[in-house]
C-alpha cells in the first residue's frame, strides 16, 4: 500500500466542531504522504469546516446536514461523488455507520479505510480495530496505520490570523472588557447532543469559580459560546459579583480562537471549544461528566481535567446518556477545581 501514489482523496468527518478539530491528523497525515493529491472533505460542522479551512490543506468541503440527510439523500451524494473519480476514501472514529460505509462503497472509490465495528465494515478494504481505550486522535491515525502509511502527524495546532485577533479585540472593546493581558475565558455550554445539560456543570458553579480566579489573579473573565449559549452566559454572568465580558452569540469560531489565545486560560466543559484552546497552545481545565476522558481531554496542551470516579461513570456510549441525575457533575465542587486551576497555573 505505501507505493499506492493516490491522486484524489474522500475524507469524512460529519460530527462536532471538536471532532473535526480531531480528525485534523487524518488529513495533515495523508497530506505528508501524498503531498501532491487532491484532498476533499465531507463535513456536517459549518465552525469545524470555518476552523480548517485555515490550514489550506482541504481542497473542497462537502458541506452536509447529517441530521436531515435520508437514505436517498446519501445514495444521491454517492452518486455526485462517484463522478468525481476518488481513488482513496477515509471515514473517521465518529463515522462508524453503516451509512458512511456505504457511500464509499457505492461511491466505487476502490480503497476504502474504516473502522472494524458491525457488519458494515466488510465494505471497507483497509479495516483499523476498535479494542483499547485511546485518544480520538490515536483511533483516527489508526486508519492511516491501517493502509500501510508510517509517515504520521499528529498535530492539531491551528495559527491565530492577526485579523481575527483585531475583530476579536474590537468586539471586547464594545464589551467594555478588562486589560487583554489579564484575561481568562469561561465556557459554561456544550453541545446538546446528549441533551441539554448532560455534559454541563451547573452555571453557579461557572460563575463563583469565575469570581475566585479573579479576585486571585486580578483578571477579567470573558464568557464564550454560541449564538445558542448566549442565555446561558447571560445567567453565568448574571451570578458573579466581578463582571464579565459576555461575548457568546457575539464572535465567529475564529474570532473566538483569537479571544482564547489572548487568555491566561480555558475553563469549560467537555466541549468543542476545549479542542479550539488546545489547537491555539492554550491551558485548558476541563469538567467532565459522563462522556469519555480517555477519549476526548485536550490534546497537545497543558490541561487538568476534572472528574469524579462515580461507578456509574462515564455511562455515555456514543449515543446516549445512560443516567439522569447527574451527581458526576453535581456533586463536583469549586474548591476542587480551583484547587487544580492554582497547580496548573503555578510556575513550573
Amino acid at each position: 500500500m505505501p507505493e499506492v501514489n493516490f491522486k484524489k482523496i474522500l475524507c469524512v468527518s460529519t460530527t462536532g466542531m471538536g471532532n473535526s478539530i480531531l480528525y485534523l491528523p487524518v488529513i495533515r497525515s495523508l497530506r505528508r504522504n501524498f503531498s501532491g493529491a487532491k484532498i476533499d472533505l465531507i463535513i456536517s460542522s459549518v465552525c469545524g469546516k470555518e476552523f480548517i479551512e485555515k490550514t489550506g490543506e482541504i481542497d473542497k468541503f462537502i458541506l452536509i446536514d447529517k441530521k436531515l440527510m435520508s437514505l436517498l439523500d446519501y445514495a444521491r451524494l454517492a452518486m455526485d461523488v462517484r463522478k468525481s473519480g476518488y481513488d482513496l476514501y477515509v471515514t473517521s472514529f465518529l463515522d462508524k455507520s453503516p451509512k458512511t460505509a456505504l457511500l464509499g462503497f457505492f461511491a466505487g472509490i476502490p480503497v476504502r479505510a474504516g473502522f472494524s465495528n458491525g457488519w458494515w465494515k466488510m465494505f471497507y478494504t483497509h479495516i483499523a480495530p476498535v479494542d483499547q481505550k485511546k485518544h480520538e486522535v490515536e483511533y483516527n491515525l489508526d486508519l492511516i496505520r491501517a493502509l500501510g502509511l508510517t509517515r504520521l502527524d499528529d498535530s492539531i495546532e491551528m495559527p491565530v490570523e492577526d485579523r481575527h485577533i483585531i475583530a476579536a479585540q474590537n468586539k471586547m472593546l464594545a464589551a467594555e472588557a478588562g486589560d487583554f493581558h489579564r484575561l481568562f475565558a469561561v465556557h459554561p455550554g456544550s453541545g446538546v447532543e446528549l441533551g441539554k445539560n448532560s455534559k454541563r456543570w451547573p452555571a453557579e458553579r461557572f460563575a463563583e469559580l469565575a469570581d475566585a480566579i479573579s479576585e486571585k489573579y486580578g483578571w477579567s473573565a470573558v464568557i464564550l459560546g454560541s449564538k445558542d449559549e448566549e442565555g446561558l452566559a447571560g445567567e453565568t454572568a448574571a451570578k458573579m459579583k466581578h463582571k464579565p465580558a459576555v461575548m457568546a452569540g457575539k464572535t465567529t469560531i475564529n474570532e473566538t480562537a483569537a479571544l482564547i489565545k489572548m487568555c491566561k486560560l480555558l475553563v469549560t466543559n467537555d466541549s468543542g471549544l476545549m479542542h479550539v484552546a488546545a489547537a491555539v497552545k492554550v491551558p485548558v481545565v476541563a469538567v467532565f461528566g459522563p462522556t469519555l476522558y480517555w477519549k476526548n481531554h485536550p490534546w497537545q496542551t497543558r490541561y487538568r481535567l476534572l472528574r469524579l470516579d462515580m461507578p456509574c461513570s462515564p455511562c455515555y456510549d456514543f449515543k446516549t446518556v445512560k443516567c439522569g441525575h447527574n451527581k458526576c457533575l453535581t456533586d463536583l465542587g469549586v474548591q476542587q477545581v480551583m484547587a487544580e486551576i492554582v497547580n496548573l497555573v503555578r510556575p513550573s
